[in-house]
């Protein structure tokens, strides 16, 4: 299958000084593509989500490089195998500090070889 559609919520029930905003994290994603640790050449994938990752409870995810804890707001991503093993990455996350109202966006990108 080429199409994913996943999600993921977390919250914080323990703790001094849980602020509402603070105690829950969750995330959505579709994902569309074929990129499997760039295993083939040519293997390709899209992705689009929106998280909100409260800063007193962590969540699981592996948009950590580009989404930072304590905001909310979209990321998107792509990620292509030129050759086999040899994989190239880039995302792009936008949003708001969850206290605060602070903007941030950070762009990311990565290399991967496998052996």
């Amino acid at each position: 299958d080429k199409s994913k559609l996943w999600g993921s919520y977390a919250r914080a029930d323990v703790g001094d000084d849980l602020r509402s905003a603070a105690k829950y994290s969750w995330q959505a994603e579709f994902d569309y593509g074929t990129y499997d640790d760039a295993s083939e050449k040519g293997q390709w994938a899209v992705w689009l989500g929106y998280s909100k990752f409260g800063s007193n409870v962590g969540i699981a995810s592996d948009q950590t490089d580009d989404i930072r804890t304590g905001t909310k707001g979209v990321h998107i991503g792509a990620s292509w195998a030129p050759f086999k093993n040899f994989g190239l990455i880039a995302r792009y996350a936008r949003g708001k500090y969850i206290t605060g109202g602070d903007k941030y966006h950070k762009f990311f990108g990565r290399v991967e070889l496998f052996f």
